[in-house]
């Protein structure tokens, strides 16, 4: 896992993004079209999964939203039991 701290400490945020616009471009340029023949479908995207675990987030959460609009899941005490669950009364 990244630490964004130590991160910034050898690197700028400028350098940073520099970097993940090459990277990207690289993609478009060479998995995008070897990712195509292997789905045997058009592929011309990138999913990031950013695992916020460990990062304290559900305090920073309950600063801005309170426990009682924010789902369990994420730290509150939402049930929304009678709109059948969090996910289904949004």
């Amino acid at each position: 896992m990244v630490d964004p701290n130590k991160l910034m400490q050898i690197t700028s945020v400028d350098r940073y993004i520099k970097y993940h616009v090459q990277e990207f471009e690289r993609a478009f340029r060479e998995r995008f079209p070897a990712c195509t023949l292997a789905a045997k479908r058009h592929i011309d995207s990138t999913t990031t999964i950013l695992d916020v675990l460990g990062l304290n987030y559900q305090s920073m959460l309950l600063e801005v939203i309170d426990s009682s609009e924010l789902p369990e899941f994420l730290g509150g005490s939402c049930t929304c039991s009678d709109k059948g669950g969090p996910l289904r009364s949004c």
